[in-house]
């Protein structure tokens, strides 16, 4: 699966991007996993509200743009992979490869997304008799 999909331009030099990465097989403090934290979060909105489904459309993800296989879209519903969206402009005046910006931008929004996360829910699920 890529780590990073560049989809639309919203804005002026502004794109909407859709960053993938791993579930961290991890627990957190109380020793409850991170899946188990990331489901039972759906992401701060109450429980029924939101699916965990992708935003990119069902496809060969080798030869369609902006696409990616069932496979993929199945790790996400399972939260085996966590898709999180993001907003990118390219830096033309950059010594960096457009490709090399666009991950090092998608491992900044990933970093972000999870030390949020990790802080959030560090506690989660800990109970006392």
């Amino acid at each position: 699966m890529a780590k990073a999909h560049i989809l639309e331009q919203v804005g002026d030099g502004v794109y909407d991007a859709v960053a993938h990465f791993a579930m961290p097989t991890t627990s957190n403090s109380a020793g409850v996993p991170w899946k188990t934290c990331y489901i039972a979060s759906k992401n701060g909105q109450p429980i029924t509200s939101r699916l965990l489904t992708t935003t990119l459309q069902g496809g060969n993800a080798t030869n369609d743009p902006g696409k990616i296989t069932a496979t993929e879209a199945a790790s996400i519903a399972a939260a085996d992979t966590v898709e999180l969206t993001f907003h990118f402009g390219f830096d033309v005046a950059s010594p960096l490869s457009l490709d090399q910006q666009v991950l090092n931008a998608a491992n900044a929004a990933i970093a972000q997304f999870q030390a949020a996360f990790v802080q959030r829910f560090a506690q989660y699920g800990r109970t006392q008799a």
